[in-house]
């Protein structure tokens, strides 16, 4: 003994390792009476060797004073608990705390499952208080490090209890804490991901949808642990790709996860991994891809099965009050686009066909007939964009006979007369905007039929900054917050015209015009560039009245800044020679509201559609530039393109016949001459 006594103060790891074996297996091979009077001398130096900095001697130590408790007894270990509890909790340093755990769990290991069941809960209560120092926590956590792996199959009525606190602690200011909580949380997974998934899982799925993005991460990085271990692939391959929607997973990989989880429980979690793809966390965004990069097989066939899961958690995160919940549900794979271009991707991500109608006074219900008759039958999306322009009075007929097909899951049925097939994916959508001109409210008997979503109101002003730092402006922050107020001054203030428009949309022209200008003239002013935008823009589509209230506004945003107006001769001079080669008298004010304009395409504002085509002629004789006239509707859309083709097959057959011509003449030539 005075040999193992002497091994303890050695400094060779190995020799200290070695008298901590020799030790433990004393104890536990030899009668408890002949060891007695050599334990004063033996407990300080196992004591040291639980504190050593080397992993392995604190372990071996630890199981050691374990093996010395189970085979003497706890009435020979009085001071030894309370000891361990209060290094336990020692502030010193995380290797003290570490061994305190180890060692505690092996005491308790030896004392049998009545002192886990008594002291488990005393450890789990004081983790979950947020009101203890950072250390103290650390300590309490690194117990079900160490617990789990002692007590193996007695400790498994814990694990759901336990989980818990190992979130918040995983979301922690201090990060030898969240270091700590997430070795705990993958001792769990790694020890109990075959025996107790149900009891894990909750927790996971849970902590996917909390407030705070610590706990997002972790919950996603310990799902991951537990899906890997589920499917037995490893995820530590490479996922960066060009493409957020390639996949690494295998079939065998894809039915271990179902068999495991069942199809329900597989469907939440997949939804939630998702939904993780679009938070609003940049860590939290990369974790959930990389994991649903390894276990997904296929993206677009695993939407469409857990797609009623997903749309479930999306409108429940919708209606949060939590930002963070409510962001990532708002952009899943909707990100940054029109609403058409939403309903595309994500029947994209779905792999299915969406085609895409842009509505108009020219389509009447016989061509929408015709639309829906091949939806039906292919089992494609439609998606008619700015539905409430078209007259929609008879619609709700065929649309109505559609959905009772679909709620009675006929195979075939009857549509407008004809018998027809129908696929169950078929999908209609429609997109509208109900405050422009032009369009109508949808009748009762429509609405009916479909799910409103309403978009989100955007941040002008952020939109704003954005664009204007895109076009170079240094002053943006200040600017970006003049034009959102002058916008939302000349809604309050201004008249209520049908064709006014202070939206996303005017605000973007004003922001391109504006940077144009800017880099047209480099040395002028910034405040300057964005008047004369604001100006220029917004003056021509105003009545008299609303334009001096509209100079007003301007000039309070902006004042002690002049902004002359510039003069385009050459422009100017073609308006006045146009007007007076038609006969128009020159008015001051007409001439006033052509010249604001300051646009190629001024004559659509001057005259009407029909005559536009001859001016965009002598437009492009004057200036040699292009000015493309717009279709007023799809028939007009077909007219232009037939002009084109005629035109394009003349220039052709004259082509042709030149060259025919050409080498006709050439023989002749070549044949007189011989």
């Amino acid at each position: 003994m005075p040999v193992v006594q002497r091994a303890f103060m050695d400094r060779s790891t190995e020799t200290r390792k070695m008298a901590a074996k020799i030790i433990g297996n004393m104890y536990s091979l030899t009668d408890q009476k002949d060891l007695t009077p050599y334990l004063p001398t033996i407990i300080p130096g196992l004591k040291s060797s639980l504190l050593d900095p080397v992993p392995e001697v604190r372990s071996v130590s630890a199981r050691a004073l374990g093996a010395t408790v189970r085979g003497m007894g706890e009435t020979s270990f009085e001071d030894l608990l309370p000891w361990l509890m209060q290094t336990l909790t020692s502030e010193t340093s995380s290797v003290d705390r570490s061994g305190a755990a180890q060692g505690l769990s092996e005491v308790v290991g030896g004392l049998g499952v009545e002192k886990l069941h008594k002291l488990m809960p005393e450890i789990i209560s004081t983790a979950e208080r947020a009101d203890i120092a950072p250390h103290v926590k650390d300590g309490y956590i690194m117990m079900f490090i160490y617990m789990p792996v002692v007590f193996t199959s007695e400790f498994t009525p814990y694990i759901g209890q336990i989980i818990t606190p190992i979130l918040k602690a995983l979301a922690d200011e201090n990060e030898y804490v969240r270091d700590t909580a997430l070795k705990a949380g993958q001792r769990i997974v790694n020890l109990y991901a075959d025996s107790a998934i149900m009891l894990l899982l909750p927790e996971l799925e849970k902590g996917l949808f909390d407030d705070n993005w610590r706990i997002r991460y972790s919950s996603v990085q310990l799902l991951g642990d537990l899906l890997y271990r589920i499917s037995g692939v490893s995820g530590k391959m490479s996922t960066e790709t060009a493409n957020e929607d390639d996949n690494f997973g295998t079939e065998q990989s894809h039915k271990a996860i179902i068999t495991a989880l069942g199809a329900d429980r597989r469907n939440r979690v997949l939804a939630g991994l998702y939904m993780g793809r679009s938070d609003v966390s940049l860590m939290v965004r990369q974790a959930a891809l990389h994991v649903w990069k390894v276990v997904v097989t296929n993206t677009p066939r695993t939407l469409r099965e857990i797609l009623p899961t997903l749309f479930g958690l999306l409108l429940g995160c919708l209606a949060s009050t939590s930002y963070d919940k409510r962001q990532p549900a708002s952009v899943v794979y909707l990100r940054e686009k029109t609403p058409t271009a939403k309903f595309v991707e994500l029947a994209k991500a779905l792999g299915l066909l969406c085609i895409v109608t842009n509505c108009g006074e020219g389509m009447d219900y016989l061509a929408f007939r015709k639309i829906l008759n091949g939806l039906c039958q292919c089992g494609a999306w439609g998606c008619f964009d700015e539905f409430n322009r078209i007259d929609i009075s008879v619609i709700s007929t065929q649309l109505q006979t559609i959905r009772t097909a679909l709620l009675t899951k006929a195979k075939r049925f009857v549509f407008e007369g004809v018998e027809i097939s129908i696929d169950n994916k078929v999908g209609v959508f429609v997109t509208m905007n109900p405050g422009y001109a032009g369009r109508t409210e949808l009748p009762e008997s429509v609405k009916a039929l479909f799910r409103p979503v309403v978009c989100f109101v955007p941040d002008m002003e952020m939109i704003c900054l954005i664009m204007l730092f895109s076009e170079g402006f240094l002053e943006a922050k200040i600017l970006a917050k003049e034009i959102v107020t002058l916008y939302r001054l000349c809604t309050e203030q201004l008249s209520k015209q049908y064709h006014y428009d202070f939206g996303l949309r005017t605000l973007k022209s004003v922001l391109v015009m504006a940077g144009e200008l800017k880099r047209n003239a480099p040395d002028l002013e910034e405040v300057v560039v964005l008047m004369r935008a604001l100006r220029d823009i917004n003056l021509p589509k105003f009545v008299f009245d609303d334009v001096p209230l509209f100079l007003g506004l301007i000039k309070d945003l902006f004042p002690d800044v002049d902004c002359p107006r510039v003069r385009y001769p050459d422009f100017n001079d073609a308006v006045e020679a146009t007007l007076m080669a038609e006969g128009y008298s020159l008015l001051p004010a007409q001439e006033k509201k052509i010249k604001e304009n300051l646009r190629p395409s001024v004559v659509q504002d001057v005259h009407v559609h029909k005559t536009t085509v001859k001016y965009t002629a002598d437009f492009l004789t004057k200036f040699r530039r292009k000015n493309y006239v717009t279709p007023k509707h799809y028939l007009d859309f077909i007219n232009v393109y037939k002009l084109l083709l005629e035109e394009k097959n003349n220039f052709i057959v004259a082509q042709i016949l030149r060259n025919r011509l050409r080498t006709g003449f050439g023989f002749m030539k070549n044949f007189r001459t011989t």
